[in-house]
């Protein structure tokens, strides 16, 4: 890359070796970059040997105050990343995160949710317990038995007795579930410290 200090139209344009910085004169000040006040317009060729001020060629090369700028080329672009970098977030901001990660997860947990019967694994999601719901009401209008899909594709008729024993595993590894997402919530409100917040997970 070419070794080159410019200054047009507002903006600065400084790079050398394979750093590069462009950004307003303003942001550039603002990151540690120095500019004269009689310097308003810059060409500065530094493998060239060229140095253009205001419009004016042939000036005096080196230029000190432009080597400067190259060898605070590295201080300016780091000062520029971390002008630009999210602020770091609160403890409050990492709480609220944790729990939405935690929440994410057990809901995630819950759609993939099985549960073995009949040497069978069967869905326990949202969908799988309506599912059950309904089939139970078949039995309240007289049917015998029902056929349930498992997780496997395999169909099994069930009867009332079995599809009771099934919604009871159902429910069960639910509430397990639940009942573990509630747990770390509850340690999560106890956190004091960032640490203490990102070793929780489910």
């Amino acid at each position: 890359m070419e070794s080159l200090f410019l200054i047009r139209n507002g903006e600065v344009n400084l790079q050398e070796n394979d750093l590069m910085y462009v950004d307003t004169v303003d942001n550039f000040k603002l990151d540690g970059g120095t500019i004269p006040e009689d310097i308003t317009n810059l060409d500065y060729a530094k493998s060239l040997g060229q140095c253009a001020i205001n419009g004016e060629f042939f000036q005096p090369f080196p230029n000190t105050w432009a080597e400067e700028m190259f060898t605070k080329l590295p201080e300016i672009i780091e000062a520029k990343n971390k002008r630009l970098a999210p602020p770091e977030p609160t403890f409050d901001e990492l709480v609220t995160a944790k729990h939405s990660e935690l929440k994410s997860t057990m809901n995630k947990k819950r759609e993939q949710l099985t549960v073995l019967y009949d040497n069978d694994n069967f869905n326990a999601s949202t969908e799988a317990q309506n599912n059950m719901n309904s089939l139970l009401k078949a039995f309240d209008l007289g049917a015998e038995n029902v056929g349930i899909r498992s997780a496997s594709e395999v169909t099994h008729i069930f009867t009332q007795s079995q599809c009771n024993e099934l919604a009871l595993l159902m429910v069960s590894a639910v509430n397990t579930l639940y009942e573990k997402y509630w747990e770390l919530k509850d340690a999560l409100s106890k956190c004091e410290t960032t640490e203490e917040v990102e070793k929780i997970n489910f």
